[in-house]
């Protein structure tokens, strides 16, 4: 159980607020004020999973933060982002200039 004071989108009260009233009253005025297509509250699932995941959260972190039960959920709200594709494939490259170029007595072909 979530400690009430860690709420992100509280009601009044201080309690749980219904996720309609979050979508009318924050997220799609928000996104309209950022020029966004309209979203869904679950939508925000998807990029917060996607971020973690770009950031190096592990699977089993990304469910937990998520609040999955069954392991490896997160699949279903992952996403690559470009920039991450193009880190990858820097790397990529650096380890073949490094391979391509062994030092000299460390026994790398």
């Amino acid at each position: 159980m979530f400690d009430r004071a860690s709420l992100l989108f509280p009601d009044p009260s201080g309690g749980y607020i219904d996720r309609t009233e979050v979508l009318r009253s924050i997220v799609r005025p928000a996104a309209k004020r950022a020029e966004l297509p309209a979203i869904v509250v679950h939508d925000l699932r998807h990029t917060a999973s996607s971020l973690m995941a770009s950031v190096g959260f592990s699977k089993a972190d990304r469910d937990a933060q998520l609040g999955h039960k069954a392991p490896g959920i997160d699949a279903t709200y992952t996403h690559t982002y470009a920039i991450d594709l193009k880190r990858k494939a820097l790397e990529l490259d650096r380890v073949y200039a490094e391979e391509s170029h062994p030092v000299a007595g460390t026994g790398a072909a």
